[in-house]
């Protein structure tokens, strides 16, 4: 992606590379969201380790992550049941409204493209693969006990609370990052022409 950016600067081809560059921040803004839907269930404390880690996951965005089927554990009951227990915005529901919001802009692609894609999600195999490659990472970070204690937590006031709230404040706090994201792409974009390293 890196050369097929640096060619269409280049080439002036300006369009295009607006155009690619808006569709890396909407695929960095699904990320953002649903990574942060994701963190926010791991108590993270800022130490190097955590950090660390971060960057690791940050690295794996957008490699295919495993869909193969989990176990059929008490595990995975747990996870399952955890999911559940949250009633709110899920990774599921994020994917979405994705579609929806590129459905709505994409005057390119047939109505059936978006269709087939949605029921895919819906109904067909990627929403398993969602859900496989999810119960994986709550696997990789929770132990059964831990899976309990979060459910309890839900079921709590302050956990109904943080389960109703906390997706607002997420998707509120990822349209700000996009905000200022997109502002600092065009003084830095503005600064280039004005070195006159692009036209």
């Amino acid at each position: 992606m890196y050369l097929f950016r640096k060619k269409c600067l280049q080439q002036n081809n300006y369009d295009v590379l607006k155009n690619v560059c808006y569709f890396d921040l909407m695929i960095l803004k699904t990320f953002l969201l649903a990574g942060c839907i994701f963190i926010s269930f791991l108590s993270i404390a800022q130490n190097e380790s955590t950090l660390a880690k971060l960057k690791e996951i940050m690295e794996k965005a957008g490699s295919m992550p495993d869909t193969s089927a989990v176990p059929n554990d008490k595990l995975t009951a747990e996870i399952k049941a955890l999911r559940k227990e949250r009633k709110t915005i899920n990774t599921n529901d994020v994917i979405k409204i994705k579609i929806a919001e590129e459905r709505k802009k994409d005057k390119k692609l047939p109505a059936e493209f978006y269709d087939r894609l949605l029921n895919t999600f819906t109904n067909g195999t990627a929403i398993n693969w969602v859900d496989n490659s999810i119960i994986r990472l709550y696997r990789q970070y929770f132990t059964e006990r831990e899976i309990k204690e979060l459910i309890k937590f839900y079921k709590t006031s302050a956990g109904k609370k943080w389960a109703s709230n906390f997706p607002l404040i997420m998707i509120e706090s990822v349209g700000n990052a996009e905000t200022i994201m997109k502002s600092v792409s065009e003084n830095i974009l503005n600064d280039m022409k004005v070195e006159g390293k692009i036209k």
